[in-house]
């Protein structure tokens, strides 16, 4: 499927289709932006919102070219629990301070995957590297049913 070209014209216009955005990038995003499912007990607590938040860009280079595409599929961050010498929960993966220049230890939550908008993509960090980006991948893969857990 081509890409319009006047659609991609008007997109560029907005500063959407010159950013290069590559999956394994870091981003810090809204907090507002992010979704996480509450059960009627962590609601009644609140979630405690931040300013912003950082995630992982999760979706494939070849899509992520399209200036016509205004969304990025992203694995959000939590500081909660990631310094905590307890169990992580089963699809959060452990990220050290520095990982893609992320400023402290934190967990990529995989079973929370989700669309953002490009435009809330609003400070790049930097990237991770191949073999923490597959350790995501990987846990993607088996949330998804096509890796055993296992493997």
């Amino acid at each position: 499927m081509g890409i319009n070209p006047d659609l991609a014209a008007k997109l560029g216009r907005v500063g959407l289709s010159d950013r290069e955005i590559l999956c394994g990038q870091v981003y810090q995003i809204p907090d507002r932006r992010v979704s996480f499912p509450e059960t009627e007990e962590q609601r009644s607590q609140g979630k405690g919102t931040h300013d912003s938040r950082y995630a992982v860009v999760v979706q494939g280079d070849e899509s992520l070219s399209d200036p016509t595409n205004l969304c990025v599929l992203v694995v959000p961050t939590t500081t909660r629990g990631a310094g905590a010498a307890g169990p992580k929960p089963r699809f959060a993966i452990p990220l050290s301070c520095g990982d893609g220049n992320l400023p402290r230890d934190c967990l990529a939550l995989a079973d929370m995957v989700q669309p953002i908008l490009k435009t809330d993509l609003t400070h790049y960090c930097g990237s991770l590297t191949p073999k923490k980006f597959e350790e995501i991948q990987t846990v993607l893969l088996v949330l998804l049913g096509h890796l055993s857990p296992s493997t």
